[in-house]
C-alpha cells in the first residue's frame, strides 16, 4: 500500500516538473497548481492523452482526405 503511493506521488512529481519545465509561459506555476498537479495528474495525464489522439487522428483524416 505504501508502495503504491510513493508511485503515485512520484509519478504526480514527474507530471508536475514536466509543466514546471514546459508549461506556459504566461501561467507561472503556484502552489496550488503543484498540488493539484502533483496529487490529481491522471486527470491531467487522461486528458492530454485523448487530446493527442484526437488531434493525431484528425490530422491524419486531413491528409489523407486531400489525397482522394
Amino acid at each position: 500500500m505504501i508502495e503504491s503511493i510513493g508511485w503515485y506521488l512520484f509519478f504526480g512529481v514527474l507530471w508536475s516538473l514536466y509543466w514546471e519545465s514546459f508549461g506556459p509561459e504566461e501561467y507561472p506555476m503556484n502552489n496550488g497548481k503543484r498540488f493539484r498537479y502533483i496529487f490529481f495528474w491522471p486527470i491531467g495525464v487522461f486528458a492530454w492523452i485523448v487530446g493527442f489522439t484526437v488531434g493525431f487522428i484528425l490530422h491524419l483524416i486531413r491528409i489523407f482526405k486531400g489525397r482522394e
